[in-house]
């Protein structure tokens, strides 16, 4: 089975400073959200790839505003930590 390394064409991929200014999250927030041994690990946070093995991480820019669009619709939530009076 032939595994594909590049995203299709008409995916848009974001570097990881750019995964920081829409997320508003700095590098290890971004990390900790990644790691499985963290108590800040989340499972829905998009995962990273690789077009080389050493090379730079990107991410699709439809996960992470995808991402986005949950967490926005968990902190409206009747009864979540940001309701207000």
């Amino acid at each position: 089975m032939k595994v594909q390394t590049t995203p299709p064409a008409n995916r848009v991929v974001l570097q990881r400073r750019q995964v920081e200014e829409r997320t508003k999250l700095s590098k290890s927030s971004i990390y900790e959200r990644l790691n499985r041994h963290s108590r800040y690990y989340d499972p829905r946070f998009p995962r990273p790839f690789r077009y080389y093995p050493r090379g730079r991480v990107y991410w699709f820019e439809s996960e992470i505003d995808l991402w986005l669009s949950v967490q926005a619709s968990i902190s409206r939530r009747p009864g979540s930590t940001f309701d207000l009076p």
